[in-house]
Formats: structure tokens, C-alpha cells, sequence
């Protein structure tokens, strides 16, 4: 059977090994860290044993091939239906506001009325949904031109507090602003929500190693998949006929814990060692570069440009970080809820308006077994803090070396510092409260996020490219999903895995599930006979911001 090489064990990668392995094929994955996942990743703290995943994560029910993989393992079952978001202002912990399956007809009137924004606010907010998804957006200007700000803002109906919801909720969900988020890209988003509103999403009921990632890798190991960890690709080398024939790695090494018996490198693999540090290995078949962009960047050779001129355009794509917290309480902080006589939902909560867009989840009431407090807390935009340190003792970026690192919440002094500073304005906890031995702050270095900014469509590749056996994967290849979400990344997977099986002409074809959609005219109706009402909600909100200027 053909052989395939697949350099990057995340998502997309693993999508490909497996639809290609399943079909016979001799797949190898090579991977830089010593674990699979990449940003879907669940790391295990050597310590404790517990796993932390980077960020929490909410599966769609348009993720329909995510969904059929789950199904392929066995843990379709582990994963929950949630219907709600919740929100919290500053002050009024443990009193929360919520949407409750957002897009559904069912829910509208409840929704109006929840009180994350006053009524005609939401109102407005809830027309510019229907508004955006009734706005044809064929024309490359919206996709290229266009960003969700700027078509919600110069909507004649449109107010501060509608606007600004867009961005509360685009912060959260793409680590964007929404004055730099293409609205084609946000309408396609809504289309495929609104198709099939409810449940709002679903939740794995335990950390994404134990509950998915394992699972496959183990798997992919049963059918044949070998995998080679600790390998940093470096340069590719291209034969006479303009074809892959070789990749160069380094041997290299990660702060990350390892992940006991399941990430051992088990196989041998040609090489032809070239330095102390690196080797070559000899490529006989096609080659699948599933790999962030940046790192697709570092292997644009001459050689490989002059053959494909159109991946040179991956430097135009822009990503950044999204930092995240794992801050475990004990049980001082649980008499505390006691006391309040409230406890943590299991579903994701907003804190309206605070800086670096926080936002946290309770793992600890969502996944089974669970006997602390554990929150899971994700900076959004904590590019404010980027220049700042943080702490060896408690954090990834710098080793797993404790070196007697100290808190300063009450004056931050580093990233962690700021977040728990920030966090504490909304929910209050003491110092004494948290469990240092578990306290980590995981800065995203190396895994930034791939925004789908304004004007970025057109720089992203295709996933596949002018060099006969290479072929590309990951959420920034352009696909039919578009949203850089982990839907986008398995079918950019999928369709690498097509490439290569129509190349060779072995095995069946993959299938590839399209999420539906309402064509744009549904939603005229709607959004003509809601006109007027829009008109007058506007006129409500001003007259309630011109009221409270006058009790100030």
C-alpha cells in the first residue's frame, strides 16, 4: 500500500491518519512536542497527574465530522448537551444573566428578557443577527473588505450596546475583535447555528486526553500508525521532478510532561543523520504538512516557492495568543460557595467587560468525578500582557523547575498575576485559597490562534498545492468551513486524506460532511416585518440612555 507522512499530531493531522490508515494506507506521523492534540491538546502535570487542557471547548452541532471521528473511537457518549451561556458583571457574583440555545424560536422571548442587555438593546442585537444572515455576501468586498464591526455599526438601527455584544462574543469564541473579523466569515458561522440551534453546543464530560485524544492515538497505533514525537521539521528537499523526497528534522525537546506509556516512540525510522541534532528522512510517498502557518512559513525553501509561489502568501496570516489560567481551589473557596449557598455551572461564563476578555469554565462541575474546584479561566486578548513574565513555579512557557515562585495578585507583577487580578474583581477568592502545587498560566507560545481577519481569506492556501505529493491541513487552509474553529481544522484533514487517495486511486472515498444552511432569503421575511420594531427599540435605548444621564 502507498505510504503517507504526516508531520503534526494535531487535530487535522490525526483526522488525515486516520481516514488513510483505515483505508490500508502506511502512515507515519512525525510531531514536535511529545504528545498528540496540538491546540486541542490536554497536557499531564507530571505532579499530580491531573490534565490541563489550554482552553476550554464547545463542539457544535454543525462539527458533524468531528462528531463522525468521535463516533469511529468510541466516546461519542462522553460528550454533553449544554444549552446556556452564562454572563457576570463585576460585583454581582454569584448572580449571573444567560442565553439559553441562542437562535432557536423557542427561546427568543426568554432570551429578551434575561437582562445581559437592557430589552431594546438585545432587541437590536437579536434584528442584527437576522439582518446579517438576510445580507447577501457573494461580493469578495464583505469577505475582504468588511469586518462584523463595521456592517453592525453602520446599521441605521444600531447602538453601542448592540455592537458591543458582537465583540463580548467574538472575543470569546475567536480570540478577535470584532473590527477585525470578516463578516462573511461571521455570517457562514451563523448560518450553520442557525440551521441547528439546539442544543447550543455540547461539552466533554472529562479533559480531551482521556476523553478523545487517547482513545484515537491508541487507536491509530492498533491500525499501524507510527508516531515519532520529539521531531521539529526543519527544511524539505525536493527531487528533480519537483517532488518531495526528503525532510529534514531536529531532534528536540519540550516543557511539556510527558504522557507516560502512550507517547513513547516506539518505531524506527530511516535516517540519514546529517548534524548531532538533526536527521533526514527519506520520503517515499505523499506528504501531508499539518502544521500551523508559521511553521509552514520556515519550510518555504527557494526550491519549494519556485514550485508553488502561492504558499510564500502564508506570511500575510496573522496569529496570536490566547493565554489561559488553571487555577484549582480548595476547600476553604468550597465553604465559601456553601455560605453563598450557590455553586458553579458547568457552562462557560462571560465577565462582561473585562480586561483581556475573560472568560472561564468550570471543569470541576462539568466533567465526572471531579472533587475540587477546578476553573479553567482563557485571556482572549492577553496581548496587553505579552511583554510581561511570568513565574517559573507556575507555568509551562519556561520548564517545570519550581523555584520558589510568589503571587502578587494585590499588585500584579506578572501575566498570572494580572489575570487572577482581573478574575478576583468578579469572582472573590483568597490567596490561601488556591492550590499552588496545580496554579498554571499556559501563554499559548508557539500554538497562537489563526485569526480570520479581514482580507485574510484570499492569503490562505489550499490544502492542495503545486508540488505533486504535498499536501497541506489545518483550520488555516481554506475549506468550505472557513471558521477557524475544530470543524475547519478535521476537514481540512479529510480533504488532504482525499488528495492523497485519489492520487494513488486506493480505497473508497472519504466522506466529507457539509454543514446546511438556509439559503438568505428565508430570513426577509423576518427582518422586513421586524423593521419598524427595530426603529422603535432605537428610540427606547436612546431615551434610556438620555434617562440615565439625567440620574447621574
Amino acid at each position: 500500500m502507498p505510504k503517507v507522512t504526516i508531520i503534526g499530531a494535531g487535530i487535522a493531522g490525526m483526522s488525515a491518519a486516520l481516514r488513510l490508515a483505515e483505508r490500508g494506507y502506511e502512515v507515519r506521523v512525525f510531531e514536535r512536542n511529545s504528545f498528540v492534540g496540538g491546540k486541542f491538546r490536554a497536557v499531564e502535570w507530571k505532579k499530580t497527574g491531573a490534565f490541563h487542557e489550554h482552553s476550554y471547548h464547545m463542539f457544535l452541532n454543525w462539527y458533524h465530522n468531528f462528531f463522525e471521528m468521535a463516533e469511529a473511537i468510541g466516546v461519542r457518549d462522553d460528550f454533553l448537551a449544554l444549552e446556556r451561556v452564562r454572563f457576570l458583571r463585576e460585583g454581582d457574583f454569584p448572580k449571573m444573566t444567560e442565553l439559553v440555545n441562542f437562535g432557536a424560536p423557542s427561546t427568543i422571548f426568554q432570551n429578551l428578557m434575561s437582562g445581559v442587555l437592557p430589552i431594546p438593546d438585545m432587541f437590536l442585537y437579536m434584528y442584527s443577527v437576522i439582518d446579517l444572515l438576510g445580507t447577501p455576501m457573494k461580493q469578495d468586498r464583505y469577505r475582504d473588505l468588511i469586518s462584523v464591526n463595521a456592517f453592525a455599526s453602520t446599521r441605521p438601527y444600531a447602538t453601542e450596546a448592540s455592537v458591543g455584544m458582537y465583540d463580548e462574543y467574538l472575543a470569546k469564541t475567536f480570540a478577535i475583535a470584532s473590527y477585525l473579523t470578516s463578516a462573511k466569515t461571521f455570517q457562514t458561522f451563523l448560518e450553520y447555528g442557525a440551521f441547528s440551534p439546539t442544543p447550543l453546543y455540547w461539552a466533554l464530560t472529562g479533559d480531551a486526553f482521556n476523553k478523545f485524544l487517547r482513545p484515537l492515538q491508541l487507536k491509530l497505533e492498533h491500525m499501524g500508525v507510527k508516531f515519532h514525537f520529539h521531531r521539529q521539521a526543519t527544511g524539505l528537499t525536493l527531487d528533480e521532478n519537483g517532488n518531495v523526497s526528503g525532510v529534514t528534522f531536529e531532534k528536540c525537546t519540550d516543557f511539556s510532561p510527558s504522557l507516560s506509556e502512550f507517547t513513547w516512540d516506539q518505531f524506527r525510522v530511516e535516517v540519514v543523520k546529517t548534524e548531532a541534532k538533526q536527521e533526514k528522512v527519506k520520503l517515499d510517498g505523499s506528504l501531508i504538512l499539518a502544521i500551523p502557518h508559521k511553521a509552514l512559513s520556515d519550510l518555504l525553501s527557494p526550491a519549494v516557492l519556485n514550485e508553488s509561489p502561492h504558499l510564500g502568501e502564508c506570511e500575510k496570516l496573522v496569529s496570536v495568543p490566547m493565554a489561559s489560567v488553571h487555577l484549582h481551589l480548595n476547600n476553604k473557596f468550597s465553604r465559601r460557595l456553601r455560605t453563598m449557598r450557590t455553586k458553579l455551572p458547568p457552562e462557560p461564563v462571560v465577565l462582561i467587560n473585562s480586561n483581556y476578555k475573560l472568560s472561564f469554565v468550570s471543569n470541576s462541575s462539568l466533567w465526572h468525578g471531579s472533587k475540587e474546584t477546578y476553573l479553567n479561566i482563557v485571556a482572549s486578548d492577553s496581548r496587553p500582557l505579552g511583554h510581561l513574565s511570568a513565574p517559573v513555579g507556575f507555568t509551562s512557557d519556561e520548564g517545570w523547575k519550581r523555584v520558589g515562585a510568589k503571587l502578587s495578585i494585590e499588585s500584579p507583577v506578572t501575566a498570572l498575576d494580572h489575570i487572577l487580578h482581573e478574575f478576583r474583581q468578579f469572582v472573590p477568592f483568597e490567596d490561601d485559597e488556591i492550590d499552588t502545587n496545580l496554579l498554571e498560566i499556559d501563554r499559548n507560545a508557539g500554538r497562537e490562534l489563526f485569526i480570520n481577519d479581514v482580507g485574510s481569506w484570499k492569503w490562505r492556501p489550499d490544502v492542495k498545492t503545486k508540488i505533486k505529493n504535498l499536501f497541506l491541513a489545518g483550520d488555516f487552509c481554506k475549506n468550505m468551513i472557513d471558521v477557524v474553529c475544530l470543524e475547519g481544522a478535521v476537514v481540512s484533514g479529510l480533504e488532504a486524506a482525499e488528495h492523497v487517495r485519489r492520487q494513488h486511486g486506493l480505497g473508497s472515498p472519504i466522506k466529507i460532511i457539509s454543514p446546511k444552511r438556509y439559503p438568505y432569503p428565508v430570513f426577509w421575511p423576518s427582518k422586513l416585518f421586524l423593521a419598524p420594531y427595530a426603529a422603535s427599540a432605537k428610540v427606547w435605548s436612546i431615551c434610556n440612555q438620555l434617562m440615565g444621564k439625567q440620574h447621574r
